[in-house]
């Protein structure tokens, strides 16, 4: 077991979500509207976005993962590690509960169990989404053989219908003997020209007769599992994440007293010498790690997100390499906008267009817990926050006679073709309703960047298409960081809606109106950056 820092005596939250990485019993941690890219129509900076319960039992859920479908994006897979058959008798084993969205996260069928392994293996944990080339969906877990025991496997499900239902497929990774394997991550590998393209990759901790982080794939859709290698040099840990680059590379972080990362340059065979990224350790959870597949100027980066307390606080912190992870940032970005209290718990994903979404778990305002979600436009060297959850939580731990059911290890943000899709653990309906979250990130984007180039003037274009109905793009330019206010007026100069308001870096950018519940006629939109002013008409047709 990794050995944690001691947390401050004032931050209670972090020490009831706190659980030690093993998998033992103590350890057990509605339709909503979905549209991503339509502009926030308020004030930006005090924006509540609408929260969705997925799981919707009254019993604990916990370790959320999520997996939008990069052949069709409207099809959504979140699951969780789900106590619903019980979680005080310590006979009842913990299984993975999922659900699917066939809309992008508009609506969501109702949760249900992954198939009963029983009786080969029992006691569920970790489950981890992925998705492949042929649009299949597949969920990892960790499964305890028998109950009574601690050798663990690591089973694989397959969807071969968009989530709606799901099959045991394979054992990727069979118990070596003592506590087993555990806090497994897989990946599919999307960049067509790679080598390794639409294989599988999964990683995890091994606490058997030969410790430490592990590897394997597979090269035909998880039906069958390369022999083990070695990923860790000469040090343990737990928790790891994977993905692939953009040249032959798979690439791993994790914690080992401070995060590791290393990287395989050769399809998995082997993998190169560790390089520390910090000898800080995190608070809680494990690092995540993502690569940039945009085709913009920033393809290829490697981006990594953890929390540590090295200000004192747990902040978030993140780091990127340029070249296939040979070098990196002088100094780690802090994600969190303020350093009150504690940040903790951060995961990460990059948007197909570059943008990068960060979700972490925040006490700023005192003992109770929000979800943030932060963004950046320019490779994280800014980033802009957001409050995420619509309403406060306690963040703790479920008793029972089997020990405290915790929050699990992780919380999950994913991103692709411009949806954004959180999933996180709730319990803001009181214990014992540890609950799956999502929220509708609608307005998250007020704009869109069209190029970081910077444009030698300030400028404000005429929305096009214009006369319009009901959407039309307004375009501007910065050549430096500034405030934005975009609003949009009446002919009697009454303001209608706020279109922007926000920092922003110098570059060109675009938003969007929707002026579905606006009435035909004339309208005004006016623009002020810094010193910078200046309106413009337009006309919505009914």
């Amino acid at each position: 077991m990794k050995n944690f820092l001691i947390f401050f005596i004032s931050f209670v939250i972090v020490a009831a979500v706190y659980s030690q990485h093993g998998d033992s019993e103590a350890e057990a941690t509605n339709p909503g509207t979905f549209s991503p890219g339509t502009s926030f129509q308020g004030d930006y900076s005090n924006a509540v976005f609408t929260n969705m319960n997925l799981s919707l039992n009254a019993l604990p859920q916990n370790e959320p993962s999520v997996r939008i479908s990069r052949v069709n994006p409207n099809y959504v897979v979140a699951a969780w590690r789900d106590f619903r058959l019980g979680y005080i008798d310590p006979t009842i084993v913990r299984r993975i509960g999922y659900t699917y969205s066939t809309n992008g996260g508009l609506t969501w069928a109702v949760s249900q169990l992954l198939p009963d392994p029983n009786p080969n293996h029992t006691s569920q944990s970790d489950p981890v989404i992925t998705s492949d080339a042929q649009g299949n969906f597949y969920i990892s877990s960790t499964s305890r053989q028998p109950v009574t025991g601690y050798n663990r496997d690591m089973l694989l499900y397959k969807s071969t219908n968009n989530g709606q239902t799901f099959f045991l497929h394979s054992t990727a990774v069979p118990g070596s003997g003592g506590a087993g394997e555990d806090k497994e991550w897989i990946f599919c590998d999307p960049v067509i020209t790679n080598t390794t393209y639409n294989n599988i990759f999964i990683s995890w901790t091994s606490f058997g007769p030969q410790p430490g982080i592990k590897f394997r794939k597979s090269t035909n859709g998880g039906l069958n599992w390369s022999s083990t290698v070695n990923i860790g040099d000469n040090t343990s840990g737990q928790g790891s994440n994977i993905c692939s680059g953009t040249g032959n590379q798979i690439y791993v972080v994790w914690d080992a007293g401070g995060i590791k990362f290393d990287k395989s340059t050769n399809g998995g065979t082997s993998f190169g010498a560790d390089y520390s990224l910090t000898t800080v350790s995190t608070t809680n959870g494990f690092p995540f790690i993502c690569c940039d597949y945009s085709n913009n100027s920033t393809r290829g980066n490697v981006y990594v997100i953890w929390d540590d307390m090295r200000g004192g606080n747990s902040d978030v912190w993140f780091q990127r390499s340029t070249n296939g992870g040979a070098n990196w940032l002088t100094s780690p970005v802090r994600v969190n906008d303020v350093t009150t209290n504690s940040q903790y718990w951060p995961v990460m994903q990059c948007d197909n267009n570059g943008i990068l979404y960060a979700m972490y778990y925040d006490n700023r305002g005192g003992s109770l817990v929000n979800t943030y979600v932060a963004y950046s436009t320019d490779a994280g060297t800014t980033w802009s926050n957001q409050l995420m959850s619509d309403s406060s939580f306690t963040a703790t731990p479920v008793g029972g006679t089997s020990g405290d059911v915790r929050y699990g290890d992780y919380i999950q943000i994913d991103a692709y073709n411009g949806k954004v899709i959180p999933v996180w653990t709730d319990d803001r309906k009181g214990t014992p309703n540890q609950e799956i979250y999502t929220a509708n990130l609608s307005g998250l984007l007020a704009v869109n960047p069209v190029s970081t180039e910077i444009p030698l003037d300030f400028a404000l274009y005429q929305n096009y298409p214009n006369p319009f109905n009901p959407v039309t793009r307004i375009n501007f330019d910065l050549p430096s960081s500034a405030f934005v206010s975009i609003k949009l007026f009446d002919i009697l100069g009454r303001v209608v809606k706020v279109l922007v308001s926000q920092n922003l870096n110098a570059g060109s950018f675009y938003t969007e109106l929707d002026a579905s519940g606006l009435s035909g006629g004339v309208y005004f939109y006016k623009i002020e950056a810094g010193a910078f002013v200046e309106s413009k008409k337009l006309v919505v047709v009914k």
